[in-house]
């Protein structure tokens, strides 16, 4: 794709966080009484739709931020992708929080026709690059512990040892004093 393909993507982007601002900020001013449920499900849709609408967001910072060759812009869009992530982080709690460990999304995915597939949050490329080089001492330290404790991989076991059985410690006499 071009250049002016991922613009477009980081205009639209723009223009999707603008309106999902304006829509977050109305929905987290509403204050639910204590018996006031259908409310509490209308907030828990609206949530719900935040998220998928961050969701989608993300993904398409994600792939401009991967073909951004400019260095300003591209810290412009790490910064809005990580902007996003973390409110996607905070309404995944918060749904989390008020509705379970599990959240139905299967009304949200037929609205928005989506798939299961598409739910499926997007790890930067950069996250994984920035965390290369402590990946990498960790995978030396493990070795270097490895290698000190000499591991091994026991492949089967000698029938001699099956056959011996378990070895007799002998016990301590106690001595009186």
């Amino acid at each position: 794709m071009s250049s002016l393909t991922y613009e477009d993507y980081y205009q639209q982007a723009l223009e999707d966080l603008a309106f999902i601002w304006r829509e977050d900020v109305n929905v987290t001013k509403v204050r639910v009484a204590a018996g006031g449920r259908p409310r509490y499900e209308q907030l828990l849709q609206y949530w719900v739709s935040l998220y998928i609408q961050y969701l989608r967001t993300a993904k398409r910072l994600t792939s401009v931020h991967d073909a951004q060759l400019q260095p300003q812009k591209r810290y412009d869009v790490r910064t809005l992708l990580d902007t996003c992530l973390g409110r996607m982080l905070e309404l995944r709690n918060l749904l989390t929080v008020n509705c379970g460990e599990f959240v139905k999304l299967d009304d949200a995915m037929l609205d928005t026709k989506m798939i299961p597939d598409d739910l499926e949050v997007p790890i930067p490329r950069y996250f994984v690059e920035d965390a290369a080089s402590e990946l990498q001492e960790r995978r030396r330290q493990i070795a270097a512990l490895q290698a000190h404790y000499k591991e091994r991989r026991w492949t089967r076991l000698s029938p001699r040892l099956l056959l011996r059985g378990p070895r007799r410690v002998p016990t301590p006499k106690l001595v009186p004093a």
